[in-house]
């Protein structure tokens, strides 16, 4: 369907510009009238832009695309502006292709009559449903603004947990891939150099060397089919974790080691207290808020609990109770959202409770880079050393042997 611009003018004297979808020109201005506004200036839209920023990878939506896209719209809407007006601005500064033109179907239903938040749920892949039961709580408060810029916050605080552990691994992950790229030129390229010198030796090699020589004769025949068995496991591990038997049992067998363990535990807790507290501060109701928690934990393991504890508040009870029972969750949380049952204000205290895990994960994670280091250079160097010494072994018998 062609894509046409329009320059109109409001009911109260002020120009609005956008673009609208529609079967050919007159239909085009039949649908700017149909909004509410008369148009001066209606003609075909050029292709999607190619200048600029495209946005994402191909034009891909990203989180950042939806944080950045949320903090504007609240801004405009904190201004004064209509959602209609607010969602045009979007779409003439937005240099996603993709984010474009699903802010133009958006903005196209919202005129027709549709809810914000029912026209974002037909885009889930960039809406997901905490996104669309916050926006309609917000619009049936009528603090959409308020709303969206709590979700703006949130976003931005996930984003900035994530990036904080990335940046922390980025070191150590380097370290092991310089370490183990120095292991496999030693053994594939280097090693197989000495075979000619010790056959001219004419003597019993030593055990490490044996061991050595045939490690680096069976990956130079054989390479292929270990990059291969290695694909093929990598590719089964992630089909099995995505089922819901295979993502139950890694999520329930990640929080078991000793310091990784638990900083999964706290990770999984923390997202839990900042997606209920989120939730329900703008509004959503408490089973609802639940059952969108549960999609987005992140613990397998964690949301099945919830499971019971949804029974059980539909039911009447409070949420700390069934939350005890299930044993899944930490006990501060539990205690904190007690508390916050006795005082009204549980998504306050799930928001402090947030903060306390995301300041330990904070310095679990720096401690754990700090012993990570040290260890992996320590392993690499053991590695690179064992094979340099098991390959000057038998230089060394042939010196001994010499002296005698």
């Amino acid at each position: 369907m062609p894509t046409f611009s329009y320059v109109a003018v409001d009911d109260a004297g002020r120009e609005v510009v956008g673009e609208i979808h529609a079967e050919d020109l007159a239909a085009a201005i039949g649908r700017v009238r149909e909004s509410g506004n008369y148009p001066m200036e209606v003609r075909e839209a050029a292709p999607a832009r190619a200048a600029g920023r495209p946005g994402g990878l191909f034009g891909r939506t990203t989180a950042a695309d939806r944080t950045i896209l949320t903090r504007q719209l609240s801004n405009l809407l904190g201004a004064g502006l209509t959602v209609v007006r607010a969602l045009s601005v979007l779409i003439d500064n937005t240099d996603n292709p993709r984010v474009r033109d699903i802010l133009l179907r958006v903005r196209e239903e919202v005129q027709t009559g549709s809810a914000l938040s029912d026209t974002l749920a037909k885009f889930p892949r960039l809406f997901d449903t905490l996104y669309v039961n916050l926006v309609r709580a917000g619009e049936a408060s009528g603090d959409l603004e308020g709303v969206l810029e709590r979700l703006a916050d949130y976003q931005e605080q996930q984003a900035q947990q994530s990036a904080a552990i990335r940046s922390a691994l980025a070191y150590p992950t380097l370290l092991i891939s310089v370490g183990t790229a120095a292991v496999l030129f030693l053994v594939t390229f280097l090693i197989p150099r000495f075979v000619v010198i010790f056959e001219s030796l004419g003597q019993a090699l030593p055990l490490p060397t044996r061991v050595i020589l045939g490690i680096s004769t069976f990956l130079a025949h054989y390479w292929w089919g270990v990059l291969g068995g290695l694909i093929v496991l990598v590719l089964i591990l992630r089909w099995y974790v995505r089922t819901p038997s295979g993502s139950l049992a890694f999520d329930s067998v990640k929080i078991k080691p000793p310091i990784i363990g638990p900083l999964s535990f706290k990770i999984a807790a923390s997202r839990f207290a900042h997606t209920l507290g989120t939730l329900l501060r703008g509004g959503v109701p408490i089973l609802e808020a639940l059952e969108t928690v549960q999609g987005a934990i992140g613990n397998r393991m964690m949301s099945h609990a919830l499971d019971e504890v949804r029974d059980s508040v539909r039911e009447g009870e409070p949420i700390a109770d069934p939350l005890r029972r299930t044993r899944a969750f930490p006990s501060l949380v539990v205690n904190m959202i007690a508390v916050g049952e006795e005082t009204g204000e549980v998504d306050t205290i799930l928001q402090r409770v947030a903060h306390s895990y995301d300041m330990e994960i904070q310095n679990t994670v720096r401690q754990l880079i700090s012993l990570l280091e040290p260890v992996i250079i320590l392993a690499m160097g053991l590695i690179v050393g064992s094979v340099i010494i098991s390959m000057l072994l038998p230089i060394f018998d042939l010196n001994l042997m010499a002296s005698k």
